[in-house]
């Protein structure tokens, strides 16, 4: 055993006593599932380098999941107290923690996540047309959008002009050599065809 952060332990065999699969399971394995009180005690106690808790809580699978799948599910579920903050694979690693705004995660905090569906959702859509379909669910106008809204104009929407903030000018707009690197590089991620 090895300390890893102010008031965690962990194994240093990766498939002993607990383990994380990939950063996007968010989740702990148990090789002995009489050690969970013991993980999720040890979870708890992770602290940032400020002293704030990593985790704001931990729950059993058997809790959240039913069905013939349950087994196939982490043993525990961890939600981390900051979405961009993550437990990575092994707790023998130097940090229990990995920060995604430092690291290219392909992942989002929960409130960067737009879902929308139902009969007054459009086909097809592109990264440019989240803040668009944000604008319009929210009932504002806003000229200039690079993107379109993906929800259809109905009567549940009402819709008001907005003055943006900042206008648009010749300053601050991408020359045509910047632009293009910028959608090289989002068609090279997948956003754009």
């Amino acid at each position: 055993m090895r300390r890893l952060a102010r008031g965690a332990t962990a194994t240093t065999n990766r498939r002993g006593v607990a383990w994380t699969a990939t950063p996007y399971e968010c989740g702990v394995r148990l090789g002995d599932a009489a050690a969970a009180d013991d993980v999720i005690a040890v979870l708890h106690d992770l602290r940032d380098p400020n002293g704030d808790a990593v985790v704001a809580s931990v729950r059993r699978r058997t809790d959240v999941y039913t069905g013939p799948y349950v087994a196939r599910a982490p043993d525990l579920l961890v939600e981390m107290a900051d979405e961009a903050v993550d437990l990575h694979d092994g707790f023998h690693a130097p940090a229990p923690w990995l920060d995604r705004n430092t690291e290219p995660w392909g992942t989002h905090r929960v409130e960067g996540v737009v879902a929308v569906s139902g009969a007054a959702m459009t086909a097809k859509g592109e990264a440019a047309d989240v803040a668009a379909s944000v604008l319009d669910l929210l009932g504002l106008h806003v000229d200039g959008l690079d993107g379109r809204s993906l929800v259809a104009a109905t009567d549940a929407h009402v819709h008001r002009d907005v003055d943006p903030s900042l206008p648009a000018s010749a300053d601050t707009a991408y020359s045509d050599e910047e632009e293009a690197a910028v959608l090289e590089h989002l068609r090279g991620l997948g956003y754009v065809e």
